[in-house]
């Protein structure tokens, strides 16, 4: 495990304060305050990072060092600690704290236990250096000199009031053509089936096999029928794989790379760039894990959480696509007999349904 240099003095992270009847709340398990501590507002990808919780009881006695379970000694008092990242695209965290950077952005840690929640914007970086304009603060910063998120400006526009009574979630209704490439044939017995509606994934530690393989430069086209994909805030839409992290390493999946086109009418289709000379494959399907399936509470439309592959039209210069077509690009040789991308299912985060607009 990589740590952070030692030379990074001790940053305590104050907390956000509650709502009166947390306080409340809080008073009566004995708490007078909270703070998250972690070495640095910045983490680095690659490089995972310990937080901890530090309670400060209403006797004025310190407790140091929680990670799972906070016991109260004057109480006799056990809370099990619930950590969460508000985008597991950027970094994860598990149920001891410890917080694993995966791809730069801004995160918000969320610690939880009894009345007492405290959140904490941090930021995962790659260089150190000043991306997106905003600057970088000082390591050994004061805590009012931490990253501001107020900072970034909205990229997306509100939504049309009008046209909200239409909106809608959904996924692949049918397939329109299969063309399959070399050693295709992974899951075909069980088309159209296996690659319409929600995705089935096993996160980033093995593949899913509820995919077919479209084999080396193989080819499908998915019609979303009645709910297509409308340009809206952030992704559109998610393409859902069977990448997987080698070794558990974040920045080598290991990638079956494919690119998304879209088309409103099924015959001219728009094709996204897909970067496909090394990681992180920007625009291409087949890079991202995905978490999302049946037996758990993680939501398809979640793009925080789901995973997988996220597209915006915008990036296209496109405002509305009915078909989805996915290309192989033969970006690994065959393994035994199977070979190409493994589509597990489309979702479809910002839809609409144009048949039911007003003429």
């Amino acid at each position: 495990m990589k740590k952070l240099p030692l030379l990074l003095a001790a940053f305590i992270l104050v907390a956000c304060g509650g709502a009166d009847n947390s306080a409340q709340g809080e008073n009566a398990m004995g708490i007078s305050a909270v703070t998250i501590e972690t070495s640095s507002a910045i983490v680095r990808v690659g490089e995972p990072v310990q937080l901890t919780l530090k309670v400060t009881l209403t006797s004025g006695q310190e407790v140091y060092g929680i990670k799972d379970i906070f016991n109260n000694p004057e109480t006799g008092d056990s809370y099990m600690v619930d950590w969460t990242s508000s985008d597991v695209r950027f970094a994860r965290i598990d149920n001891y704290g410890m917080l694993t950077p995966r791809f730069e952005g801004f995160i918000t840690v969320t610690a939880e236990f009894g009345f007492v929640s405290r959140t904490r914007e941090m930021r995962v970086d790659n260089t150190l250096e000043n991306t997106a304009g905003l600057p970088l603060p000082d390591e050994n910063a004061a805590v009012d000199e931490d990253i501001d998120l107020d900072q970034l400006p909205d990229p997306d526009p509100d939504p049309d009031p009008e046209l909200s009574q239409y909106a809608c979630q959904g996924h692949a209704f049918a397939v329109v053509s299969f063309t399959p490439g070399a050693n295709a044939g992974f899951g075909s017995a069980n088309m159209p089936n296996i690659v319409l509606g929600p995705p089935e994934g096993t996160g980033d530690g093995a593949g899913s096999l509820d995919v077919v393989s479209l084999g080396q430069f193989g080819e499908i086209v998915l019609d979303l029928d009645e709910c297509e994909i409308e340009d809206g805030p952030g992704a559109d839409f998610i393409v859902s794989e069977n990448a997987f992290y080698i070794a558990g390493n974040p920045l080598n999946p290991f990638h079956e790379l494919a690119a998304v086109a879209v088309s409103w009418d099924g015959i001219n289709f728009t094709e996204f760039t897909c970067n496909d000379a090394g990681y992180p494959f920007d625009g291409c399907a087949g890079v991202q894990p995905v978490y999302s399936n049946s037996t758990n509470a993680i939501s398809p439309f979640d793009v925080s959480n789901a995973g997988g592959d996220h597209f915006d039209l915008e990036t296209i210069g496109v405002y509305r696509a009915r078909y989805v077509r996915i290309r192989d690009l033969g970006s690994q040789a065959p393994w035994g007999d199977i070979a190409g991308f493994d589509l597990d299912a489309i979702t479809v985060v910002n839809g609409l349904r144009y048949d039911d607009l007003p003429q």
